[in-house]
């Protein structure tokens, strides 16, 4: 039991990205990719979907992303 809480830690740790730490990951993905999924996001950062999302939602209230594609497919294109 005790191992498994620690599990559960680390996971949340993990998911815990500083501003930079996402631009930096994404200047790096956009210097060889043109646009990003949500799923592209979880693999580059290691993220949860929930994580995700929450990040493409501020990165694209900020500017730092423009959404593009269909409502129920989108794809985020980088604007810095």
């Amino acid at each position: 039991e005790m191992q498994r809480s620690l599990v559960g830690s680390e996971m949340c740790i993990r998911d815990r990205y500083t501003e930079e730490q996402i631009f930096s990951l994404l200047r790096q993905y956009f210097a060889t990719h043109t646009c990003l999924t949500r799923r592209d996001l979880q693999r580059v950062a290691d993220l949860r979907d929930s994580a995700a999302k929450k990040w493409l939602r501020r990165l694209t209230a900020t500017g730092v992303l423009q959404r593009d594609g269909a409502s129920n497919a989108p794809v985020y294109l980088w604007r810095e």
